[in-house]
């Protein structure tokens, strides 16, 4: 009813998770992650480990954390409404640029903000606090691109069919992963080592978790939603008879 005041309350509560992860990462001196992992491998690993897992415990597994990323969401999901029932269903193309341009250039941030740099406590929180949002508003370009039809050979691709079967199962892999994960790490007797050649190892594992995802989808997911829509295909029925009566 008031959408000027939804916006302010999205911008609020974006504004609100940024600044939560800048604070906690510098009163706590948090990583950002796995990206300092080469610095402290092989001779310092210990402490690493204890410093990931306070991050993890403190902000990656935290909601308020990825608050941000939830209200980009519900923000895109009523424009892309919004803007389907209007008359302009095109943007210009220094519009269109300027927006790959921003996101290539947000996603850069993300992957590449902090690679080389010494470790700054300051930039790493500046660092954590912006991270969610510019991949989630890089990830919000990209869908409202292709959902406007506009998102070219990136939507071509995305639309493949090869993708309708992974992406039925991808909240089921996203639940399982970090199990899956967490057991062949565990299981290992030597560190890894990180290359090109390694990387290749990861193509088996995607095809294990994908697998994995299939049959637990099977057994839990598929009949919950099986059962979930004949109820509430029973609860129609019921109210439409109600009313007739």
């Amino acid at each position: 009813r008031k959408p000027k005041v939804g916006y302010i309350l999205i911008f609020l509560g974006i504004s609100g998770s940024c600044f939560i992860n800048f604070l906690f990462t510098k009163q706590y001196n948090l990583v950002d992650g796995l990206s300092r992992y080469a610095e402290y491998y092989p001779n310092n690993m210990k402490y690493f480990g204890i410093r990931f897992w306070d991050y993890y415990d403190r902000l990656y597994s935290k909601p308020y954390a990825r608050l941000g990323t939830y209200l980009i969401g519900i923000a895109l999901g009523y424009f892309l409404y919004r803007r389907k029932h209007s008359t302009v269903k095109e943007i210009n193309l220094m519009k269109l640029s300027l927006g790959w341009i921003m996101t290539a250039i947000f996603m850069w941030i993300r992957i590449f903000g902090l690679d080389g740099r010494e470790e700054s406590v300051l930039e790493t929180a500046v660092y954590n606090g912006l991270n969610h949002v510019l991949t989630s508003c890089s990830v919000a370009w990209i869908i409202f691109v292709c959902v406007t039809g506009q998102g070219g050979f990136v939507d071509r691709f995305l639309s493949s069919k090869i993708f309708i079967v992974i992406s039925r199962l991808s909240y089921t892999i996203y639940l399982i992963h970090l199990i899956m994960l967490e057991g062949v790490f565990l299981s290992m007797d030597d560190l890894i080592d990180h290359s090109l050649l390694k990387a290749a190892s990861y193509l088996p594992l995607l095809f294990l978790h994908i697998s994995a995802a299939f049959v637990v989808s099977l057994i839990f997911e598929a009949p919950t939603i099986r059962i979930t829509a004949l109820f509430f295909k029973e609860t129609n029925k019921e109210t439409k008879a109600d009313k007739q009566e």
